[in-house]
């Protein structure tokens, strides 16, 4: 299992940031793996500006 850090899933969700090409490789990369998003990452992530709608979990 291996745990994701925001700052690669900021990357990866932000075509502006200039590691985003990076990021989307790197998670191409461990696609294959079991990936993890640990509430305290998923807690930044959700704080953080340009949360993209289609990510949204409609209960």
């Amino acid at each position: 299992m291996i745990s994701l850090d925001t700052n690669i899933l900021f990357a990866a969700l932000d075509r502006q940031n200039a590691q985003h090409e990076k990021a989307i490789s790197l998670l191409d990369e461990l696609s294959r793996e079991i990936l993890f998003v640990s509430p305290p990452v998923y807690v930044e992530l959700r704080a953080g500006q340009g949360w993209p709608p289609e990510l949204e979990v409609v209960p």
